[in-house]
């Protein structure tokens, strides 16, 4: 059986992460063990009486959850990585539901059902397909976050962990990144996942959105511009009133999307 290890950046939440280590705790499969790295401005305090199995680290502060999180998985000696943001929750299952997944599918990253926890109730918010598509990451998250990806150790690595560029949006980015080489991403629908919405958090989330758009663009220029092209292409080809213009334009965009043709963006 895989070993699964949890991986919990934290950043000045000490009202949660003392709940949150608990809960893992709780699960009717438990990890092989629990890293809490903290990377915040005042150190993290976790309970005495948790387990040897508990370890705590702390890094530079501010350094980011991305860096918070490529520290953890270094320091994991689990083959599967469970990542789970400190005030977001799990139900008891959730491990035994994921080991199943690994189990039976043999992947490299697992996501799982996404609920949300908003004015203390629990409502339906992202359930990602089981086939995911490079198209449905370009201008939205069908559901991966940090607290419903589990992720093979070794193909982390191998992939680069996450890029610490991304303030935001990193599990989507890690997602695009497992996709165009090949690795193996399979959805765990009865494992739920649940993230505490905070309503000081909507217009970082708006700023940030931007941002996380444009470092896409810049680190996967082909994909972007080939998802462009096809959506154009499609929009052409399927509108019935065509003038000569938007005929000669989507004969271009077939000859590109085709081979025949160079489109219009520089390789790097």
């Amino acid at each position: 059986m895989n070993r699964i290890s949890v991986v919990i950046p934290t950043f000045n939440r000490p009202q949660y992460i003392n709940t949150t280590v608990d809960m893992v705790l709780r699960q009717t499969h438990p990890p092989y063990e629990i890293i809490v790295v903290d990377n915040g401005t005042e150190p993290c305090q976790l309970e005495q009486a948790f387990p040897d199995t508990v370890r705590l680290y702390r890094i530079m502060s501010r350094a980011g959850a991305a860096q918070a999180r490529n520290f953890g998985a270094c320091m994991a000696a689990g083959e599967f990585i469970a990542f789970l943001d400190d005030d977001d929750i799990w139900e008891d299952q959730y491990l035994e539901k994921i080991q199943k997944v690994i189990d039976e599918d043999k992947p490299d990253l697992i996501v799982a059902k996404l609920d949300k926890l908003l004015n203390g109730k629990v409502l339906p918010f992202k359930n990602p397909i089981n086939t995911p598509r490079i198209s449905g990451f370009i201008y939205q998250n069908p559901g991966y976050t940090g607290s419903s990806v589990t992720i093979r150790k070794s193909a982390f690595i191998e992939r680069g962990g996450y890029d610490p560029r991304f303030r935001n949006g990193q599990d989507k980015e890690i997602a695009i990144n497992f996709l165009m080489s090949g690795k193996k991403i399979v959805h765990a629908p009865e494992a739920q996942a649940i993230i505490r919405l905070h309503a000081d958090e909507r217009l970082t989330y708006s700023n940030s959105f931007i941002t996380t758009a444009r470092l896409l663009r810049e680190k996967y220029p082909e994909m972007y511009n080939s998802y462009i092209y096809l959506k154009s292409l499609r929009q052409a080809l399927t509108k019935p009133k065509q003038t000569p213009l938007k005929d000669k334009c989507a004969a271009v965009l077939l000859k590109v999307c085709l081979g025949l043709m160079k489109p219009f963006y520089k390789r790097k």
